[in-house]
């Protein structure tokens, strides 16, 4: 009795009467690594793609953050995104500006910030910089008292600290 046939047989002549069959082992199908191989290039490059996609974005929504908290009166908040390292320096100047900002604030006027935009300018791994431009505008300012519009148009740079992006500005104007 014949053994069952493993593929596709070939002949090696073993005598000059007789041909027998030599086994030998089925080509396996290399589509299965390959498609995986390919598959994980493609995961690997969507997630490299979606965390410098994230990475950038979140750069420039820290930055957001700061101005909306320092335009809407949350000081302490505000201060605390500043680079740990900047915080000394930082200090007088921001503590400036929160004494300016609290006599609008006194005064229960609303600073509108939606007229801010914000744009990443550059990026690398552990710092960015961001340009925001725009002007401030103000609700519920007392009649007779006037408040100049305020135009911005600045690049901020931003410093990774830790897992988290930090405004690394050492200094705040205040006129």
């Amino acid at each position: 009795m014949e053994p069952p046939s493993r593929g596709p047989a070939h002949y090696a002549p073993v005598g000059a009467s007789s041909l027998q069959p030599v086994a030998t082992q089925p080509r396996r199908s290399n589509h299965a690594a390959s498609l995986l191989a390919v598959a994980a290039v493609v995961i690997i490059a969507a997630a490299g793609f979606g965390f410098s996609t994230l990475h950038a974005k979140s750069a420039v929504t820290t930055l957001q953050t700061f101005y909306s908290d320092v335009f809407h009166y949350q000081f302490d908040s505000a201060f605390s995104m500043l680079c740990p390292d900047k915080q000394v320096s930082a200090k007088p100047s921001f503590d400036i500006m929160r004494v300016q900002l609290q006599g609008f604030q006194n005064a229960n006027i609303v600073i509108d910030t939606s007229n801010l935009h914000y744009d990443l300018k550059d990026n690398g791994l552990t710092f960015a910089d961001v340009r925001i431009h725009g002007s401030l505008s103000y609700q519920n300012v007392p009649q007779g008292q006037t408040v100049p519009t305020i135009t911005i148009d600045e690049t901020d740079p931003l410093a990774l600290n830790g897992v988290n992006w930090c405004v690394n500005i050492a200094q705040f104007a205040t006129s």
